[in-house]
């Protein structure tokens, strides 16, 4: 029998809009996959990020993304890797919020952005899957792309930048 022992930062567990980055990786393992993510789009609200990074795990095929992309590529079983999470808020969530519309279509640009800067600096990797890239291939009307655009500020962008370089310098320090 074993005692296990994780910790959870005080700071996951606050309710904000989040995007996040997950790197799964077999311990010793030469490859990883990474699945970007955010909190706060759904319609009961925001759960904070542990909460959400929880749910990637559970047996409930609607919440468990990373357990299913995971079997999906490797027929590999959760257990079997290791997690690393990264994230960044763009916003606190208030139940009275009256601006949530906008708050959710900021969060869902937000996590667009993270996607295609993540998969723009993975091309060349043959060792990293992005489990959920971001194809793009929907129509989107002019004046939602210009919504859209308007969205992305340099402050947001900068946010999305440190955001994809901690993951890039995380997956660096593997020796692949």
């Amino acid at each position: 029998m074993s005692v296990y022992r994780f910790t959870v930062p005080g700071h996951s567990t606050r309710r904000e809009f989040a995007v996040y980055v997950v790197v799964a990786r077999r311990p010793n393992a030469p490859d990883c996959f990474v699945y970007v993510g955010k909190t706060g789009d759904n319609r009961d609200g925001c759960n904070p990020v542990i909460s959400r990074a929880g749910n990637h795990f559970s047996y409930n095929k609607i919440h468990s993304q990373v357990r299913n992309k995971i079997f999906e590529q490797d027929h590999g079983e959760p257990h079997l890797y290791d997690y690393e999470y990264f994230y960044v808020t763009f916003s606190a969530y208030a139940s009275t919020d009256e601006n949530r519309r906008s708050n959710v279509d900021l969060i869902n640009e937000m996590e667009r952005a993270t996607n295609l800067e993540l998969t723009h600096r993975l091309a060349m990797s043959s060792t990293i899957r992005h489990l959920n890239e971001y194809k793009a291939a929907g129509y989107v009307q002019s004046e939602e792309r210009e919504a859209r655009r308007g969205l992305r500020t340099p402050e947001r962008l900068e946010l999305v930048t440190s955001l994809v370089d901690a993951v890039m310098e995380y997956i660096a320090s593997f020796d692949l």
